[in-house]
């Protein structure tokens, strides 16, 4: 399992301009548009409730990236029959994931 930066208790302190201090960190989920992880989330349950729970780790890399770029190219004409850029937004963490689990097998 891949370690998550910053929450070890090695991890690097830091003190803000009011004198606090805590862990040091690589994220800024407050960066993140919420709607967008909303979307996410909806698009995950969806697939969950279509095909089973965690399916889409039963697919290889290629079949997302596949999927992914269709669900753009259908947005990019004009395309009303799904919400393609949510698809593609479940795509590319698919493809993520499974690409990189991919990786580390092959290392």
């Amino acid at each position: 399992m891949e370690e998550i930066k910053g929450v070890s208790p090695e991890a690097e302190i830091i003190t803000n301009e009011n004198g606090g201090m805590q862990s040091k960190t690589e994220y800024a989920f407050h960066l993140c548009d919420p709607m967008a992880l909303l979307k996410l989330a909806e698009v995950m349950q969806i697939g969950a409730d279509r095909y089973e729970r965690d399916n889409w780790k039963k697919i290889d890399a290629e079949s997302h990236w596949n999927h992914l770029i269709i669900h753009l190219m259908a947005w990019k004409t004009g395309d009303k029959q799904d919400d393609h850029l949510g698809h593609a937004m479940a795509r590319m963490m698919m493809l993520f994931t499974m690409a990189n689990e991919e990786e580390n097998k092959n290392k």
